[in-house]
């Protein structure tokens, strides 16, 4: 690796750690603002997404480590695509054989993580994922209500985040149309209090 290569990877990283990223986002406008709420429309997005684990901090690990392989390379063509933000968690449910009585337990959620891949790239031109259970979606014009907070991007955090923004909705003129996803932006090494996390709820309008 050259000089320039060195320092530019050191920039990056010391970058990265206080909070300066310069990664592409899906592209949107911003319909509505109020203190950290936001309520966006984004253009059409392709996302790679894989279901992880039961529990969050293990389906961010497990699944994580799946889609970084896809997108440096680990596809059929061979192709490295550009790391974008935001990487999200979703809410799954896991798939039980019925039974009597029906019981809800921690360990029955699993999570499912999603990548957006770069502007330009479509289900057409996407490089095919080796990994079976990689799936790529097109995610079309929507609207989201969205709210911004630092720290740790753990599921206690976003739960509560998202408490907030559903009772801000309930006051708005938007309602909910659709679970949540939880949004991070930032490297795990970054400094929490730099970082920006989202919490993104599906909406339409009241009116």
């Amino acid at each position: 690796m050259g000089v320039l290569n060195v320092l530019g990877a050191i920039a990056g990283g010391i970058a990265s750690i206080f909070g300066f990223e310069a990664v592409e986002e899906p592209a949107y406008t911003v319909l509505h603002r109020s203190d950290l709420i936001e309520v966006r429309r984004y253009e059409p997005y392709v996302v790679a997404s894989v279901e992880g684990k039961p529990g969050f901090r293990e389906s961010q690990n497990a699944a994580f480590r799946r889609l970084a392989s896809y997108i440096f390379g680990d596809n059929r063509a061979q192709r490295e695509l550009a790391m974008t933000a935001p990487v999200t968690m979703a809410p799954t449910a896991t798939r039980l054989e019925m039974t009597a009585p029906v019981l809800m337990t921690a360990n029955a959620q699993t999570w499912q993580m999603s990548f957006v891949l770069p502007r330009g790239v479509t289900l057409q031109n996407a490089p095919v994922p080796l990994d079976q259970g990689i799936q790529l979606t097109e995610i079309p014009t929507h609207e989201v209500s969205v709210i911004r907070f630092s720290g740790g991007f753990d599921e206690h955090a976003c739960r509560e985040q998202e408490s907030v923004l559903r009772t801000w909705l309930t006051q708005s003129a938007w309602e909910a149309i659709a679970p949540a996803r939880y949004a991070g932006y930032n490297p795990p090494f970054t400094l929490p209090f730099l970082k920006r996390n989202e919490v993104l709820i599906p909406v339409k309008s009241r009116r």
